[in-house]
């Protein structure tokens, strides 16, 4: 009895197996598929700010980053993403988790809005200087796919598919920076 159980589970388990490699491969046919015949742009219309752009300190300020996404759910890849971005600044050093008040703090939330027009990523984002009030702002972002073959609308730039999100991530950074220098929040 014991051997046709066994023997039964060896066969069901080789076809789950060989099913689960089948829908892999399918879904990385649908992918590359999908990749061959569309093409991801960012919206043009939000400001592109460079590295250029922002003012350079000598002393670059101890920064307490906190990054979450939706209502609060701690993400740590978006964290380290974003940090990278600020530390390529040379604006902040060190980049902590821990809150501390001597510390400058930033806090980032990013909500996503799916719809026909793409995908919106939606930035809050809180600025707070040791010892001064916090200075908190709004950005609204995006990235849409087009089928090559598709009129692509006027302002919209390209880019690869897996760098969509970071290159919002990255414009977002970068345009919150200069907005706080320009207002004096930021020196």
């Amino acid at each position: 009895m014991y051997q046709n159980i066994r023997a039964y589970m060896c066969q069901l388990l080789s076809v789950l197996a060989i099913v689960m490699c089948a829908s892999g491969c399918l879904a990385v046919g649908a992918v590359a598929g999908y990749a061959a015949t569309h093409k991801t742009y960012v919206d043009g219309t939000f400001p592109c700010v460079s590295l250029d752009d922002l003012a350079s300190t000598e002393s670059p300020k101890p920064l307490c980053l906190s990054y979450t996404i939706g209502v609060g759910k701690k993400d740590n890849s978006g964290r380290k993403r974003i940090k990278g971005f600020l530390g390529k600044t040379g604006l902040f050093d060190p980049i902590v988790k821990e809150k501390n008040d001597a510390y400058h703090q930033m806090d980032i939330n990013r909500g996503l809005v799916f719809g026909p027009t793409g995908c919106e990523h939606v930035y809050t984002a809180v600025y707070r200087a040791p010892g001064k009030q916090p200075v908190s702002k709004k950005y609204r972002h995006g990235h849409r796919d087009f089928k090559n073959n598709e009129n692509v609308p006027e302002g919209f730039r390209q880019v690869g598919t897996l760098g969509a999100c970071r290159q919002v991530d990255r414009d977002f950074v970068y345009k919150f920076l200069l907005d706080l220098q320009v207002e004096g929040h930021l020196r």
